[in-house]
């Protein structure tokens, strides 16, 4: 990710580095297809701050998985 103001003002670099020592850092969350191995969704945002863990960027994923019957019977892992 390049180091510019915008991404900067989004994506703040960790606390414990020097302002403009480090780079922004984001965090990516994705949906992968274990029958084919392909990536079928993905979203980004902060590393840190309300709403921005893993858990909340999965919600945004989850018209990824389909209400049909047969994924309802596969286990809940969230």
């Amino acid at each position: 990710m390049p180091d510019t103001p915008g991404n900067q003002e989004l994506y703040p670099q960790h606390g414990s580095q020097k302002a403009g020592a480090g780079f922004p850092i984001a965090r990516l969350v994705g949906v992968i297809s274990l029958a084919h191995g392909a990536l079928l969704d993905v979203t980004m945002g902060p590393y840190k701050g309300k709403g921005t863990g893993e858990h909340a960027l999965f919600r945004e994923l989850l018209k990824c998985f389909s209400a049909s019957p047969e994924s309802r019977q596969l286990p809940s892992w969230w």
